[in-house]
Formats: structure tokens, C-alpha cells, sequence
């Protein structure tokens, strides 16, 4: 089992499967796609994406002999037995990070939540290849999650001048860190279902795209996306604006989900070039480990 959260540890392995001229396909069907989505996947989907019918599918079936499994933590491990009553003589590589989000799971049900617990925290004996070089972002932005959430363990592998999308257009505060925290004082509303909105926050962002645009940056290189966090998990943009929204937060509440730090690893770790996390910072201050990153990003 390799371990790591970026795709690289995937690509070599299959760039010299195929230059040794080994039949190699690769399909990502459920990348970005919502549970809702999900719930409408039929066969014919892959073999739409494998470019294949159903009879030479079953063919390839029967000669599989190496199946690598991306975002490996996020596959309940009922799916992982059903693929291995399906391949059942192929050898299994599984690539991911358990410090990421597990799968997901809509039910309270103890015996089905244990259904869907990831693979990555119930592995057995199998050998583990733990891989701690990272090719996604710039190097300084990779300080804050190695300290944060890998124990400053990580790598960066990329050189920071391919990744100055955001530094060479503007000033920040630390030249050598595309990362800046915006404090927005707003006001965080409740819906009926619990969601929360703040148009204060959402306005600043606003300004913050305008602001971009005229300095040259791509509508198309920042990420902004009404989503979960969870939707985000293997995605990336060369900047990306995370809105934290909440305001008001009771220290003496359940944060579970909003200060859960495998959700904040994946809400800070989908930018290549640069980042601005906009919020509240006397709110999220509540939160000790937001108060942890908070500080560590002003003290930069």
C-alpha cells in the first residue's frame, strides 16, 4: 500500500507500465462527482471510458493483473471486497492519505458505518510505502500542512518558480509565501437545514476576484466552488480562496466536522500557486487548532 496525497505516486508506476508496453487503462469516473451523482453510475459508464464492450470487458477481467486504486482512503471497505470477489487474482497497489477525509457515510447504523470505514485505518499486515515528497504546492504553502498535519515530515518536490502564479503578480506580506489570511468581520445566517451563509464574506470575495483579474491572474487558475469540503478532496487550482463563512462560534459547542483536521488538511491543501483563507479570525480563534494555524500564518 503506497501512501501520499498526490497523483504522481500513480503516473510513474503507469508511465513505465507503458513503456514496457503493457496493456494500461485508466479511467477516474468518480472524480468530483457528487454522492448524488454516484447514486445514477451504471456499468455502461465504464465501458464508455475503458473505450470497450461489454464482452471485452469481461476478457479483461480475466487477464487483469495489477489494479492501483487512487484515493484509496475514500473506498468504504465493502467496495473493496466486491473488487476483490471481481479480480481475484490481481495485486492490489493502493494510493492515498489517511490523514485526508474517509469515505462517506449517510447513516448513524454501527454495523453499516463499520461497512464503509476506510481501508486505510483497518490494512492488516499488508506493506506500506509512505511517501512524503509533494508535487502539488509551492513550497512555502507546503510548510503549513506539514506542520499542521504530517508532522513536518513533507517534501516539497516542485520548484517554487513553477509555482509563482500568484507572487509574481502581488505583494504580499511574505514574498516567499503565496498565503494570505483575510479577517472579514460579517455575519454568518442559519438556514432552516443548517447551512450557513455570510454576504459580508461572499462580497469580499468578490473583491478579492476583481482584484485578481486585474492583476493578470485567470479567471480559470482560481477556484471557487459552492461545494462541501469533501467535494474538493483530489482537486486543485493554481489559487484557491477558502471561505470558513461561520461566525459566532460557541467554544463550548461541538466542532467536530468544522475543526475536524482531516477536513482542514483537504480545505488547505488544494492550491499550487497561492491562497487566501477569508474569515472571521476572532471567531475561528475559538477553535484551537484554528487558532494554532491562524497564528502561525501571521507570525510568517
Amino acid at each position: 500500500m503506497a501512501s501520499d496525497i498526490t497523483n504522481t505516486p500513480v503516473d510513474n508506476p503507469l508511465e513505465d507500465l507503458h513503456a514496457a508496453r503493457k496493456q494500461v487503462k485508466r479511467t477516474a469516473l468518480f472524480h468530483n462527482r457528487r454522492q448524488e451523482e454516484l447514486r445514477d453510475f451504471k456499468l455502461k459508464d465504464v465501458f464508455d471510458k475503458l473505450n470497450m464492450d461489454a464482452a471485452d470487458f469481461q476478457e479483461w477481467l480475466k487477464r487483469m493483473g495489477l489494479l492501483t486504486i487512487d484515493e484509496a482512503p475514500m473506498i468504504p471497505e465493502a467496495t473493496f471486497i466486491a473488487l476483490l470477489s471481481r479480480f481475484q487474482y490481481a495485486c492490489y497497489t493502493l494510493v492515498g492519505d489517511s490523514k485526508q477525509l474517509p469515505p462517506y457515510a449517510s447513516t448513524t447504523s454501527p454495523r453499516l458505518w463499520l461497512s464503509a470505514h476506510s481501508l486505510a485505518h483497518r490494512r492488516g499486515n499488508a506493506p506500506v510505502c509512505t511517501i512524503r515528497t509533494v508535487y502539488r504546492p509551492h513550497a512555502g504553502l507546503m510548510r503549513l500542512n506539514s506542520k499542521f498535519f504530517y508532522d513536518d515530515a513533507l517534501r516539497c518536490g516542485t520548484p517554487v518558480e513553477l509555482r509563482r502564479n500568484l507572487l509574481s503578480r502581488m505583494k504580499l506580506t511574505n514574498p516567499e509565501i503565496p498565503l494570505a489570511v483575510v479577517n472579514v468581520r460579517g455575519h454568518a445566517v442559519r438556514s432552516v437545514a443548517g447551512s450557513y451563509s455570510n454576504d459580508i464574506e461572499a462580497n469580499a470575495v468578490r473583491v478579492l476576484l476583481c482584484l485578481l483579474k486585474a492583476k493578470g491572474v485567470r479567471a480559470e487558475d482560481i477556484m471557487v466552488t459552492v461545494a462541501t469540503v469533501d467535494s474538493a478532496q483530489g482537486a486543485e487550482k493554481s489559487i484557491v480562496i477558502v471561505c470558513t463563512t461561520r461566525t459566532h462560534i460557541d467554544k463550548d459547542a461541538n466542532h467536530s466536522f468544522f475543526a475536524d483536521p482531516n477536513c482542514l488538511n483537504v480545505a488547505l491543501s488544494r492550491a499550487r500557486a497561492g491562497m487566501f483563507v477569508i474569515g472571521c479570525l476572532s471567531s475561528l480563534k475559538v477553535i484551537p487548532l484554528w487558532e494554532q494555524i491562524i497564528t502561525w500564518c501571521q507570525l510568517q
